[in-house]
């Protein structure tokens, strides 16, 4: 079936006029249909428009009558009509501005009828007679829901042939990248209201299965599936090189598993170095192929900026929708540093809930595990044991969990030896200078900075008192004897006082490797 068409008479200016003749001739069409292909522009980029919408296909007169006249007849049934049905669903305007009165009406407590109506009609400037009695003279209807949810379905058909034909206008017009205007279709159309469906679904708890949250590498440095976790730390605390091992030790978990970690602040060469080291020193029966799924990029590859902040507002670089295609089939995704890739303001809560927002929305709905790796602040207090994460709040409080990596000091060897990993730190303190100094130089101490859950629980037996857990970061210079758990402790050990101090002389620490 062929479109209705109007003719119409138009007077254009000559020198336009001229001018489209000419234009006409170039490009062998009538003038007309430059005519009306200009009318066609205008009216697309108007955001109120409907262009295109004029199909049978999209809308059906004689059932938004019948809605219109059953409410007439009987008032009651709009309180759960107007919980589905908007204004804008109504395809005809006259029929949205009676839809609109009506909900006037009704909450002011006005009778729903003829005068009532037509009075608030003419007051807006609205009134058409005749519409009006064409509502008046349809038949009544008792079951209005399948009216209800057709005139939805045509609603919901009209938005999207509008979104198609901008999505091709928009194709057309503009200097934007393929993977932005993919994603701008794909959530426009994923957007779509749609009042059918209903806001909330209530389920009784005891209808409901249990279920657990979900970990990688559990027992080590807990991650949490298909959420944010951020590794805090300062310059030289080793949270790459952590974050590596834990990567390492996911793959070994499960090979099958995906990874991409942009380490931008590194060689690739380096990261490989490090790869070899942890392979030598704690997967030495693992074969390399183990960790075939493990990918990484390096400072060779420069970071882009997420935000796109100016005076206009905050935008998100259409660079970050070519990443997220780019990454669209690995299961664990590494950033490092957070604030190469952020691109707003680092103190400022609204740029870190806009950067934040767009990274949880990802990971909600493409199932990613994402970690971001970011810097602690300088202190002037050595050995702080709190939180000292930088920059804005929001960051930290956007996330599920956030681990901050700090060094390890004489005092945390010898008050928590107990609970230094691997089994050449246990029960027994040593007084072996050298083991001393490699043991303070191959662990790191962990707090748990945020924690929504229940890491801390999880490892209530690992930590201590400041919810600070020891990682083996890097492997030992050294060959020590081991002291196992079950030789003799010392009885003031038992009795749980202090051990005496243990005086340590050698000399200045090599830097810590970061």
């Amino acid at each position: 079936m062929s479109e209705d068409l109007k003719s119409f008479n138009l007077k254009a200016p000559m020198p336009i006029h001229t001018q489209l003749q000419e234009l006409a001739r170039e490009k062998k069409v009538s003038v007309t249909s430059l005519y009306i292909e200009g009318a066609k522009k205008l009216v697309l980029n108007n955001n109120d428009t409907k262009l295109d919408t004029y199909h049978t296909k999209f809308y059906n007169e004689n059932i938004e009558r019948a809605i219109l006249s059953a409410v007439m007849f009987d008032p009651a049934i709009l309180d759960d009509m107007q919980l589905k049905i908007k204004k804008d669903d109504f395809y005809k305007p006259f029929h949205q501005a009676i839809y609109e009165s009506y909900i006037s009406l009704h909450q002011k407590e006005l009778p729903i009828d003829e005068e009532f109506v037509k009075k608030v009609l003419v007051d807006r400037g609205q009134w058409i007679e005749n519409e009006f009695l064409e509502i008046l003279a349809c038949n009544p209807i008792t079951n209005t829901s399948h009216y209800v949810d057709t005139i939805l379905e045509y609603s919901i058909k009209r938005k999207m042939n509008i979104f198609l034909l901008r999505a091709r206008n928009d194709l057309i017009e503009k200097d934007e990248s393929a993977f932005l205007l993919k994603d701008n279709l794909r959530n426009s159309l994923e957007n779509f209201e749609d009042n059918r469906k209903s806001i909330v679904s209530p389920v009784s708890i005891t209808e409901i299965e249990e279920e657990e949250i979900e970990f990688y590498i559990k027992d080590w440095l807990p991650i949490p599936k298909k959420a944010i976790t951020i590794i805090g730390g300062s310059g030289g605390s080793a949270k790459s090189a952590i974050t590596l091992q834990a990567l390492m030790r996911m793959a070994v978990e499960n090979p099958k598993l995906k990874i991409f970690a942009w380490l931008s602040e590194d060689l690739k060469g380096y990261s490989k170095q490090r790869f070899n080291h942890f392979k030598d020193t704690f997967f030495r029966n693992e074969k390399e192929s183990t960790f075939n799924n493990l990918a990484i990029a390096g400072n060779d590859t420069i970071p882009f900026f997420l935000l796109d902040v100016s005076s206009k507002g905050i935008n998100v670089n259409e660079k970050f929708y070519q990443f997220k295609n780019d990454v669209k089939d690995y299961d664990v995704i590494v950033l490092d540093p957070l604030i190469a890739f952020f691109g707003g303001e680092e103190n400022s809560n609204t740029h870190a809930r806009a950067f934040m927002n767009e990274l949880n929305e990802w990971v909600a709905k493409e199932n990613k595990t994402l970690i971001l790796i970011h810097h602690s602040k300088k202190s002037n207090k050595e050995g702080r044991d709190d939180a000292n994460i930088r920059g804005a709040g929001a960051i930290v409080d956007a996330s599920r969990l956030t681990y901050e990596i700090k060094s390890v000091s004489e005092e945390d060897y010898k008050s928590d030896y107990r609970l230094f990993t691997g089994n050449k730190f246990n029960s027994i303190l040593s007084t072996d200078e050298a083991e001393i100094k490699d043991a303070i130089m191959s662990h790191r101490k962990t707090l748990i900075a945020k924690d929504n859950l229940g890491v801390q629980m999880l490892f209530k037996n690992k930590c201590n008192k400041s919810t600070m857990f020891y990682l083996k970061a890097w492997g030992e210079n050294s060959n020590f004897t081991i002291e196992y758990e079950d030789c003799d402790i010392p009885k003031q050990l038992m009795d749980g006082n202090k051990l005496p101090d243990v005086e340590l002389h050698f000399g200045d620490i090599p830097s810590e490797r970061n």
